[in-house]
């Protein structure tokens, strides 16, 4: 696949702040939004397959999530697909065997293997059973990152062309009403690791806009890492700061946040279930603040938060 266009006026910059495209410790760090990649390919009436798609020479990707949109009629016993990097599974198996237009969702993101290399590449492991009709569009979401491991900074990209004024991009992308003809928003997000998390109490990462960046959250996810939470009500919070008082997604537990409803282990995903929107939009030299509150076990986590940039 071909790399988007730059994203930032060179005179915004071009890195973040920190090295890191995650933010990793605790404090504060100004960050500027990561741009989302979506890397999406269909399967029609075929027997199985691996589909292998390659990453261009400057575009390594951090996976976060992976889902599929049943198409072509509905699926049949032994329909299944999976997304790998080499021999190792990144997201769950998916089982296709739904009614059309079903979108069904990953349960788990492997984090020792989500992250593919500049130049890399994905493979889809598609599955016909023969029942019945297969057919899907698989979609990946991840970060673009300029990494051959992961923790390196990420490439800044954009959908607009970069000599339009700044103000002219924010007129552009802000919320409207009525009918119109408007450029696209795109995508961004941020990343926050906790590392390995078995201490005790609630831990803040703070992330600040930077100048001209104002920052509208939609949705978020958790990643389950260094091991099962166990029988914990260990919780996350996504807020605009200062603290956790304007909470902007609805708070997680871990313990009931898996697809079941049960607790999270090793590489599940939890997905956050609402969003209050009078407290979603973070202005310019604002923060959004993360917390991860550990009542016991592991509290070991991922947290991306997603959005759109005006």
């Amino acid at each position: 696949m071909s790399a988007p266009q730059s994203e930032w006026d060179p005179g915004i910059g071009a890195r973040n702040a920190t090295p890191d495209f995650r933010l990793l410790s605790a404090g504060t760090a100004t960050m500027q939004p990561m741009p989302v990649v979506c890397v999406a390919t269909s399967f029609g009436d075929i027997p199985s397959v691996d589909r292998t798609i390659g990453l261009s020479a400057d575009l390594g990707l951090w996976v976060f999530d992976f889902r599929v949109v049943k198409t072509g009629g509905a699926g049949g016993a032994g329909d299944d697909i999976r997304l790998f990097s080499g021999a190792t599974g990144i997201s769950s198996l998916i089982v296709t065997n739904v009614a059309d237009e079903t979108v069904i969702r990953t349960t788990t993101i492997d984090d020792a293997v989500n992250q593919i290399a500049a130049g890399g590449t994905l493979t889809f492991d598609f599955d016909d059973g023969g029942a019945a009709r297969p057919d899907c569009t698989a979609f990946v979401l991840g970060f673009a990152v300029n990494a051959t491991a992961r923790g390196e900074s990420f490439v800044p990209w954009s959908p607009w062309d970069p000599g339009q004024a700044a103000a002219s991009v924010q007129a552009a992308r802000a919320p409207f009403t009525g009918d119109g003809t408007r450029q696209a928003a795109g995508l961004y997000g941020f990343v926050v690791d906790t590392g390995a998390f078995t201490a005790a109490g609630p831990v803040d990462r703070v992330i600040t806009m930077p100048a001209g960046i104002n920052f509208t959250v939609l949705d978020g996810l958790v990643i389950k890492t260094n091991g099962a939470n166990g029988a914990n009500a260990n919780t996350v919070d996504v807020a605009n700061g200062p603290g956790v008082g304007s909470p902007i997604l609805t708070q997680m537990n871990m313990q009931t946040a898996d697809s079941a409803g049960g607790a999270l282990d090793d590489t599940d995903v939890g997905r956050f279930t609402g969003v209050n929107d009078a407290n979603a939009v973070v202005a310019a030299g604002d923060s959004i603040v993360v917390r991860v509150t550990r009542v016991g076990g592991d509290a070991s986590c991922l947290v991306v938060v997603l959005g759109t940039v005006t």
